[in-house]
């Protein structure tokens, strides 16, 4: 008896957990902004995790709504040109370790909550962003573009 009701109320506590959840909270969950933009021992989603290149190391961002470090200056549309098309609010390319050439393909409604979660649920962290280690001239951004013309399909995702 005590099994069947252990069980019960995971279920119930699994079915309350997923109702108080926001779309936009979903979509960064089953995005997995976390495991990128959360360092070993950094505050959630301010950034900061390694990622080793064979050109040299980078770095990822605050994604959080501090103004002067994550995104909290960002309106929709220039979160938007970032997720799809790597290009950040100040106008520099995204190195393609951020894998917006996926996140093109997210429906309008499921961006728009993503912005709407970050923006608005998630905790502000004055983190600053870490410069790569990427040497010059191999952390010239602009070649970046080309790159993109040229494997980059940025078009939505359209179901059968």
């Amino acid at each position: 008896m005590k099994r069947i009701t252990l069980l019960a109320l995971s279920l119930w506590a699994a079915h309350t957990g997923a109702q108080e959840m926001s779309r936009g909270e979903y979509v960064a969950r089953a995005g997995d902004c976390m495991a990128c933009h959360t360092a070993a021992d950094g505050a959630p989603l301010a950034g900061g995790l390694k990622f080793a290149t064979p050109l040299g190391d980078i770095y990822s961002t605050n994604i959080t709504p501090d103004k002067t470090h994550g995104i909290g200056s960002y309106n929709y549309d220039e979160f938007a040109r970032a997720m799809r098309e790597g290009i950040a609010k100040d106008g520099h390319h995204l190195y393609p370790a951020m894998p917006y050439p996926s996140y093109a393909k997210m429906s309008d409604d499921d961006l728009r909550a993503l912005y709407d979660y970050l923006i608005n649920e998630v905790k502000p962290q004055a983190t600053a962003n870490r410069e790569s280690d990427i040497p010059w001239p191999l952390s010239i951004r602009w070649p970046l573009g080309i790159w993109n013309s040229l494997f980059v399909d940025d078009k939505p995702f359209t179901p059968r």
